[in-house]
């Protein structure tokens, strides 16, 4: 029987293994953010959002295989941007995030003046928060989190970080810890998971603390069964989620085959030549296989491509390519 922190050793060496591409991707966002005037910002700015700023940028219409990755990345990095206060005048107080305070950095409170901006919450004259408009216009849970934030003597520009890096700067272990920390616990489909269990809303109280650490201080809070039994569960979740995403890939592709509608995508013009080849033999209807049931076409595939010379196959007496059975 594995004990916990084998079963912990286990769980994170099966989620480490994952690929970093979403976080690279991230990390290519943040670099268009945080260096607006770098030439790659500038190429991209004049060609993907020339009227608007990076965050507003959408996916247009034969969009680069770099684009689409940058955007990937960007939905990492929309969930620990967090504005710090300079002035205060470029922030708006119930609409932007900039409380110090995951996962939203919004206020709690209830929006009770649109438009408000955080440069109205501070005493000028005294380079301090104005107590008097924070009480009258936020609740206490709100007043405790904006009087940590320390005010500027000079003011300054208000600016976009990182709030999971105390440098500020997005960095690829930042972003693992927080996309690793949401898929095992608060993304939907996790939170699904745990409601079916007894660990339902255990976890909290460590929503503000890296995955690790979460795993680690358990160890302090519950039994040798529970821990073994969470572990399995994470282990679950993660297995699920990879499946699901490979999964989609290709359902995505077959789907795209069997519509008439023109394909935007970077595989369009193979997708264009299945069709056309779909249309010289007939009637055809494109399917996702699961990768472990696709050993025969994965083989066809690696012998077409390793062959100098045209071959065709006009049955399935293919024995040499089949699976063996053990």
């Amino acid at each position: 029987m594995l004990f916990p922190p084998a079963c912990i050793a286990l769980v994170l060496d099966c989620i480490s293994s994952s690929r970093l591409g979403f976080l690279l991707n991230g990390k290519k966002a943040w670099r268009v953010l945080s260096c607006p005037d770098s030439l790659a910002s500038l190429v991209l700015k004049s060609k993907y959002f020339k009227n608007s700023d990076f965050l507003q940028a959408t996916l247009k219409r034969g969009g680069s295989h770099l684009w689409r990755n940058i955007l990937w990345g960007r939905s990492l990095l929309s969930k620990g941007l967090r504005w710090k206060v300079g002035d205060g005048s470029g922030i708006k107080v119930f609409d932007d995030p900039w409380i110090p305070r995951p996962s939203t950095f919004k206020p709690v409170t209830t929006c009770t003046r649109a438009g408000l901006r955080v440069s109205e919450l501070i005493n000028k004259d005294h380079h301090c928060w104005d107590l008097e408009k924070i009480d009258t216009l936020l609740i206490p849970l709100d007043k405790e989190a904006i009087l940590s934030i320390p005010v500027s003597f000079r003011g300054g520009k208000d600016f976009l970080s990182w709030h999971f890096d105390k440098s500020g700067s997005f960095s690829v272990k930042s972003g693992y810890r927080l996309a690793l920390k949401n898929a095992l616990f608060w993304c939907s489909e996790a939170k699904k998971v745990w409601g079916l269990t007894r660990f339902d809303g255990f976890f909290d109280g460590f929503r503000a603390l890296p995955a690790i650490d979460i795993l680690s201080g358990l160890l302090s809070h519950v039994g040798r069964v529970d821990m073994a039994d969470i572990c399995v569960i994470l282990w679950g979740i993660w297995e699920n989620r990879n499946t699901v995403i490979a999964e989609i890939s290709a359902s995505t592709v077959a789907s795209i085959i069997n519509s008439s509608a023109p394909s935007l995508s970077d595989a369009c013009f193979i997708v264009d030549d299945i069709r056309a080849l779909c249309l010289e033999v007939g009637f055809c209807t494109g399917h996702a296989i699961p990768s472990s049931g696709n050993t025969l076409a994965h083989n066809l595939a690696s012998t077409a491509l390793s062959s100098v010379q045209e071959c065709s196959w006009l049955d399935f007496s293919l024995p040499c390519y089949l699976p063996s059975v053990q």
